[in-house]
């Protein structure tokens, strides 16, 4: 089973009693809300695409490469590459 909530504590303590087998994701809904809120709003429509990508694609290994490139292509437009 898989349960999506946001990060609400008590939501997420009341999946992990309930359902101690089950596993749980961030609502996509609360993470784009969340990532639209950091980006300028000429650039979110590529991160919004980049984002929904990782989640829609129906291979794992597929996921893990578009996720690894959406952070490193963040840290690359943020500056933050560059502060390390």
């Amino acid at each position: 089973m898989l349960v999506a909530t946001d990060r609400a504590p008590g939501l997420i303590k009341a999946v992990e009693v309930g359902f101690p087998r089950a596993a749980r994701q961030r609502c996509l809904a609360h993470r784009l809300r969340n990532l639209q809120g950091k980006v300028t709003e000429e650039r979110w429509p590529e991160v919004r695409a980049r984002a929904k990508a990782c989640y829609e694609t129906p291979s794992a290994e597929v996921a893990k490469v578009l996720r690894e490139d959406f952070v490193r292509l963040g840290r690359q437009q943020s500056g933050m590459d560059a502060k390390r």
